[in-house]
This record gives C-alpha cells, sequence and structure tokens, in this order.
C-alpha cells in the first residue's frame, strides 16, 4: 500500500493517513493517540485500517479484538501480528509501513523491508505518486524497478513535462 498522509482530508483516490477519530471515506485511515472514545469512533467507522500512536499494548491488542478485519498500524511500538504492522519512520531497519516526510527519508529506506508508505502530501505530488503506482514512469537506474523505486528515482520530470 501506497498512500498519502495530510493533516486534514484532501481530495485523493490513494489511501490517506489523517489524524481524526472517523474514517469519513473509504480511503481515510483515522491516525489516533490514546485516546479511548477517539480509538473506539476510528475503529467503528475504519474500513480498511487504522493507525494507532501509541506505547500500550493493551490498547493495541484492544483495538485488534474490537476490529480483527482491519489493519492496525502502530506508531510507537515495534508490535506486529497477522492485522497488527508498525509505521515506522525512515532508517529502521525492520520491516512494516513507513511514514515519509520528504524525498530525502525516501532514500533511507529499503524497498524490500518496506510493505508500505505514507508520504506526505506536503512534500509529494500526489499526480506524480499516482502515475508510478500505475507504472506509467519508467526510471533510468533500473530495469525492474518496484514502486520504492520509482519514487525514489527522477521519474517525476516526466509529469512535469506532461
Amino acid at each position: 500500500m501506497i498512500g498519502l498522509y495530510a493533516e486534514k482530508i484532501i481530495r485523493t483516490d490513494l489511501p490517506l493517513l489523517v489524524p481524526i477519530c472517523e474514517a469519513v471515506k473509504p480511503n481515510v485511515i483515522p491516525y489516533v493517540d490514546d485516546d479511548l472514545a477517539c480509538l473506539v469512533e476510528a475503529l467503528r467507522s475504519a474500513y480498511s485500517a487504522v493507525a494507532l500512536r501509541t506505547k500500550n499494548k493493551v490498547a493495541v491488542r484492544l483495538a485488534a479484538e474490537i476490529r480483527p478485519d482491519v489493519l492496525i498500524l502502530v506508531d510507537g511500538l515495534a508490535i506486529r501480528g497477522r492485522r497488527v504492522k508498525p509505521l515506522l519512520r525512515p532508517g529502521a531497519a525492520a520491516r512494516g509501513y513507513y511514514l515519509v516526510e520528504s524525498r530525502e527519508e525516501l532514500r533511507r529506506i529499503d524497498g524490500a523491508l518496506a510493505e508500505g508508505l505514507f508520504l506526505n502530501a506536503d512534500s509529494f505530488d500526489q499526480t506524480w505518486v499516482e502515475e508510478a503506482l500505475r507504472g506509467r514512469l519508467k526510471c533510468d537506474g533500473c530495469s525492474t524497478c518496484g514502486p520504492v523505486d520509482l519514487l525514489v528515482c527522477n521519474a517525476y520530470r516526466e509529469v512535469e513535462v506532461v
């Protein structure tokens, strides 16, 4: 999964990680803190995933019990399970989903370890990300580029020309 991170809901078809308590659209993934009421609301309204910023293993287990059908992304604990995955920062040498603020941070991620990426919507052009995911961009540096490789290379210039 490759999506965007934004402070508020923006117009996109990509998965969108937003610090809110309710998933108002199917592509919105709520990003909540330890507030139990907010977590319950996020779990109730979630379509595919909920991101939880916590160091409390009980909150993670509670979320996994309430909604075993959604992906629980955990920011703050190196915990994993069948539907529980860590939300990591670039530079971490672990398998999981990464929250990326800039292209420089993106270069520090091992594409083989990234199960998914959430790119800061302010730093990454949404059109360019969508074109890379559709396989419409080509990178000079490799012949079989994955999505992470395409996002790192200079393929974004093709979109600027168009």
